[in-house]
């Protein structure tokens, strides 16, 4: 079998899908989770075994969707992988390396990290990965483009920098709306989001075809007041932008933490 080490995933127990298992590494819970959490470094984490065809794109996208559920990046180093009899054997053939690169991290935890929330986090893993490794969807590349932003935004080049963070999310936002809404219309993005459900407090009026891009953090925003700072409105996508991604994917579990934003179910 072909094992590559996990750095930095938050994982309570082993998690088996069809094609690779996840085993955690440490049996304490406190340690573990002081591992998953380090700020400026990572730390092995878990072991990744292959159990099916080696696809290089579900490693990539694997990474990606881990780092997305813990909002701090993960690193699967493609390179490392080595051949082993067992999970446990594996780990002693890896070393415990610890990368000391500054290491992003994002604020908004939709996924709970309890040890009850180990079934949602791997039904979401599986259902995601699913939907990143299927070319035949319409919006595959607008899905993997939300993904990878999402992402991209907390990464440490991103931090301090709100434009550049407002255009990962936004610009994402933008074209995956304009893949899933037909015709011309100003109020794409707000129609888009009505339609997950996303309860939004500003009315498609306020989307005009002239000044779209200067609209869309007043659309965004959850107050109505005019003076709110960019930083507050940037809270609200970097909010915002991976529950879109959750919700348009089609996945469902109690467990997901929503903010405060409102949410209802549409047909």
């Amino acid at each position: 079998m072909k094992y590559f080490p996990v750095y930095g995933y938050h994982i309570e127990e082993t998690q088996i899908f069809p094609e690779f298992t996840l085993h955690p590494l440490e049996n304490a819970g406190l340690q573990r989770r002081i591992k998953c959490h380090a700020n400026g470094e990572y730390h092995l984490t878990a072991v990744l075994e292959i159990t099916g065809d080696q696809n290089p794109m579900r490693l990539l996208y694997l990474q990606s969707i881990l780092s997305f559920i813990d909002q701090r990046e993960v690193r699967i180093p493609h390179q490392m992988g080595i051949d082993a009899t067992s999970a446990s054997a594996a780990a002693k053939i890896i070393k415990p390396h610890r990368f000391k690169d500054e290491r992003g991290c994002g604020k908004n935890k939709i996924f709970p990290e309890t040890p009850d929330a180990n079934t949602c986090r791997k039904n979401f893993i599986h259902f995601s990965l699913t939907a990143m490794l299927d070319e035949n969807r319409k919006d595959i590349h607008e899905i993997r483009q939300l993904l990878q932003n999402c992402i991209f935004a907390f990464l440490p080049g991103a931090a301090g920098h709100n434009d550049v963070r407002s255009y990962f999310y936004l610009s994402a936002l933008r074209n995956l709306a304009d893949k899933t809404i037909e015709g011309n219309k100003p109020d794409k993005i707000a129609l888009f989001l009505r339609n997950l459900g996303f309860q939004l407090v500003r009315a498609e009026q306020d989307m005009t075809p002239d000044d779209l891009t200067r609209h869309h953090a007043r659309l965004f925003a959850l107050s109505d007041d005019p003076t709110q700072d960019n930083q507050s409105h940037l809270k609200q996508i970097a909010e915002l932008a991976p529950l879109v991604l959750i919700r348009h994917l089609g996945f469902r579990d109690t467990q997901l933490r929503w903010g405060s934003w409102g949410i209802s179910d549409v047909a």
